[in-house]
């Protein structure tokens, strides 16, 4: 990913922003997720659900949407850093993650889009991260 970012603008955005501990900043998606199999459903710039609805995502087995910060700039505060790096949830998931990934590579699937064979996965990694930021919040850890 690429970004053109405009400092002033960038800093006058965080300034607002300096008495928040917990700060997820960036553009904003929505989705729907299921992390068993990393697969995101009814994605929308929207936060209104209307293509988690009309996708049936719920009957697919994916989490109600939530918003997650989607491209090239993503700026965490301390505290979400520190929540995501010393979850056990979100280490077993990463466990768990990096096995299937082994396991489709040694059956033959590639990582990247030039290698040959299909592809292991799509990331969603930026989906990832704001589903276990929108976990914890949920389960009351901090407020974003």
């Amino acid at each position: 990913d690429d970004s053109f970012v405009h400092l002033p603008n960038l800093e006058a955005d965080l300034d607002l922003l300096h008495c928040e501990p917990n700060v997820y900043y960036g553009h904003l998606a929505y989705t729907g997720y299921d992390p068993t199999k990393w697969r995101l459903c009814g994605w929308s710039w929207q936060s209104g659900g209307g293509n988690y609805k009309k996708e049936r995502c719920a009957r697919r087995g994916a989490h109600p949407i939530f918003p997650f910060v989607n491209g090239a700039l993503e700026l965490l505060s301390a505290p979400l850093l520190r929540f995501v790096a010393t979850s056990p949830e979100v280490r077993e998931f990463v466990q768990i993650a990096t096995r299937a990934i082994e396991a489709r590579k040694s059956e033959g699937y590639a990582m990247g889009l030039r290698n040959r064979g299909p592809r292991v996965w799509r990331q969603n990694e930026d989906v990832a991260l704001g589903f276990w930021l929108h976990h914890g919040q949920r389960q009351h850890r901090f407020n974003v």
